[in-house]
């Protein structure tokens, strides 16, 4: 609500927002399927502040576990990282980028 007496005191204000280039990055993990496995690998994402853009995960034959994430990423230092906490996950075997 604007209180027409002070109107004139109103300024236009903007603010500039900074362009940073992100891609997307699908990254594949494969893990023995436990209870928490999906907390942990988002709790990652938030502690590095890695948008999590898509995470489809899969039970598979055997108590095996298939995720696919898809990841806001603003270069290849931050991937490696995330990679290599994802693969510090107690059970996880597999965790590569997918390609095309």
């Amino acid at each position: 609500l604007i209180d027409l007496k002070n109107r004139g005191r109103l300024i236009d204000v903007s603010w500039i927002e900074k362009n940073k280039d992100y891609y997307k990055a699908d990254i594949k993990i494969k893990a023995y399927d436990r209870v928490g496995l999906i907390v942990e690998v988002t709790n990652i994402t938030n502690e590095l502040k890695i948008p999590l853009i898509s995470l489809n995960a899969q039970r598979k034959k055997n108590k095996m576990a298939e995720m696919l994430i898809t990841l806001k990423i603003s270069n290849i230092k931050e991937l490696e990282k995330v990679i290599k906490r994802f693969e510090s996950i107690e059970g996880v075997y597999y965790v590569e980028r997918k390609k095309g």
